[in-house]
This record gives C-alpha cells, structure tokens and sequence, in this order.
C-alpha cells in the first residue's frame, strides 16, 4: 500500500487502492484527554480533599504526559490539568459555584465536553476531505474505553458509563452529517452536508439562527442532493457582520444546523451547532430545565427559561446505559436545548454493568453549561 504523510506530521495518511480509478485515505486516528465524570471519581476517591479538579489523587491518576519513572504523584501532571484547564477557560464557561462537589463535577464534565467539540470538528474536517483532493474516507478514535478511573482518551469511563464524546461520535460519524467550518483568516463559514454513501443521497438542510433567550430570528430551507462519497455545500458566506442576523451582536445568537435525508429505506436526521463567539464569551440565559419522567425511564426535558447549551442528562452513580432519542432511537445527550422545543430521550440500562437494578427516575440529573457558574 503506498502511502505519504501529509500536513501535520503527526498524522499518517495510507492510499488504499479498491476500485479502478478510486483511491481511498484513512487518517488513522485522533485523540485529546479529559476527565473523567463525578460519578466515575467518586469510585476512587475516599476523602472529601480529595475531590477537587487538581487534589494530589486526582492528579495522580493524571499520566499525561507521562511520569517515565515511579514518581508518585506524577510530576508532569500539571501540564496535562493545564491543557485541560486551558481549553475549558477558553472556549467554555469557566466552572465556579458555592457548591463544591458541583464546581469539581462541572470542571469534569467540561473537559469531556471540549474533548467531543473538538473531536466531533476534527472528524468533520476529515470526513470533508472525501469530497476534496486527499480522498479521506476514514478516521480512527483513540481510545475507546478506559482500564481505569481517571484522565484518559476515552470515549467511555471505567464503569461503562458514556462520556460526551460517545455521543458526539454516534453523530459525527452517521451516514450523513451536516457540519459548520468557520474560516477566521477571512471569516467565512461554510456548511456542508457530507454522505458516505456508495450511492447519491438527496435531502433537506435547515439553518435557524436563535438568540439565547430562545428567540428565533431567520431561519431557511434548501434541498441538497449528494454525490457518492461527497459533499454538499449547504451555504457559505464571507463577513461576520453578513454572516449574522442584522442587529444582533455575536455573542448573543447562535445557529442551529439540521438536515433529514433518506438513506437505505430510513428517514436519518442530524443536527450541530455554531457558535459565532467562544462560549466563554457567550451571552447565556438561564435555560430553566424542567425533567418529566414516564414509563420505562423516558424523560422529557424542556427549556422554560433560555437556550440549554449542552444540556445533558446524567444517570445516577453505580448505572450503566446511555439514553436514546424516542423519535429516531439513535443516542442522544449533550445538545443544545430550546423552549418550547422539548427532547424526549429514553435510558437504555446496561444490566450487565450497573451495580443498582432499577434506579430511581428521581436520581437523574440534567444540567447544562449554565451549570458551570450556577447552583
């Protein structure tokens, strides 16, 4: 298989050859580090000092970068909780309440909510390429689960419990998505609908400008119809003041992305999201999250107050499972939520993992970024 390296030169791209006149890309694979949830901490952590973002046991269970010796606690750790802290302060709200447990709870939880943006973009990014010179048709996640509780690559924590990402890759990595790249250089944003079907796909992308109180501002249809193995340009603007609903500065909207297409006899959606401003910077509203609990562990959020950036539902300590959307049966957690949008989702328990058999509905929590600074 002959094969080159190309950009960064951390990454290698193989050429496989299949079909005459074809020749097919993988970029191996791609990873960031994260923490691991409250819940998954609390199976380690024996003394209340202890829970703390950079207490001396959670930074032992840090190896990044590695210690290369048996020095306890690791000594390179603060440089793997720097890099971790720095992308939370930039690009989210920097977590801080009166509570405690709750300040270290969202500290975790925005590490794994960086680790899916940032993946999610990246394999995004890689899935464009199919429709553009290099040919890329594939991406490798590293790392799938993890052998122990603490900070790790992984998409699932020691207990079986999914983390953000889990979610993001079920999304990122569905048969077709629709995705924003933002150009700062010359600001231009251009959404694509990419398709990695052996055959054309045709479809509806929708694009919705909101404020974050909830408020739609535009909104706009339009059909696309995907080659095999491509892209289709769904919209592409140059200027951030064009690019905007007109009286509106960037730190108070945001805009939703989704499309419907049908692939092999089924209906798939898929939706994402742009930010015109870091989230740190973001004008937020109190989302207000009400929870209602039916049958069968189905709960149905609803945003009283203001848009719910990642909100996410979490399932009580010694569970395993991960929630499903009612509608389309594909996971579902960590999305933004808008009044008088309601999300219905549904756990789906792994008994084989969960310590408790039958949790109680009342121990779910959901919560959102406003959570990061607010009790």
């Amino acid at each position: 298989m002959p094969g080159y390296i190309y950009g960064n030169s951390a990454f290698r791209a193989i050429q496989l050859r299949c079909d005459p006149g074809i020749q097919l890309k993988h970029l191996p694979s791609l990873a960031i580090p994260l923490h691991a949830s409250f819940y998954t901490w609390q199976e380690v952590l024996e003394s209340p000092e202890d829970v703390a973002f950079n207490s001396t046991v959670v930074m032992s269970r840090d190896h990044h970068p590695p210690a290369g010796n048996l020095t306890w606690p690791n000594l390179n750790a603060p440089q793997g909780q720097y890099q971790m802290t720095s992308t939370v302060e930039r690009w989210l709200s920097t977590p801080g309440t009166s509570d405690a447990n709750q300040t270290f709870a969202q500290w975790c939880w925005s590490t794994q909510v960086f680790q899916s943006m940032n993946m999610v973009a990246e394999i995004a990014w890689y899935r464009r390429g199919a429709g553009v010179g290099e040919n890329n048709l594939g991406s490798l996640v590293w790392q799938l689960n993890d052998i122990w509780q603490g900070v790790s690559w992984s998409a699932i924590e020691y207990s079986g419990r999914w983390k953000v990402l889990n979610y993001g890759l079920a999304s990122a990595y569905a048969p077709v998505i629709i995705q924003p790249f933002w150009m700062p250089e010359n600001e231009t944003l251009t959404v694509l609908a990419t398709s990695d079907r052996w055959e054309s796909v045709d479809g509806v992308a929708q694009l919705t400008w909101y404020d974050w109180r909830g408020r739609m501002l535009n909104t706009s249809k339009s059909s696309f119809s995907n080659p095999a193995l491509n892209n289709s340009l769904v919209y592409e603007e140059t200027g951030l003041a064009t690019i905007l609903p007109s009286g509106y500065d960037a730190s108070d909207v945001w805009l939703l992305m989704n499309i419907t297409a049908q692939v092999d006899e089924e209906m798939v959606m898929n939706e994402s999201y742009f930010t015109p401003v870091s989230l740190a910077c973001a004008n937020l509203v109190d989302p207000e999250i009400v929870v209602s609990v039916t049958s069968n562990y189905t709960f149905t959020l609803s945003a009283r107050g203001g848009v719910g950036a990642w909100t996410w539902l979490d399932h009580p300590y010694g569970t395993a499972g991960y929630f499903v959307d009612e509608t389309t049966g594909s996971p579902s957690n960590g999305f933004y939520l808008v009044p008088k949008i309601d999300r219905t989702v549904q756990f789906i328990q792994n008994a084989k993992l969960s310590l408790v058999e039958k949790p109680d509905p009342s121990t779910f929590v959901a919560m959102s970024l406003w959570n990061n600074t607010h009790v």
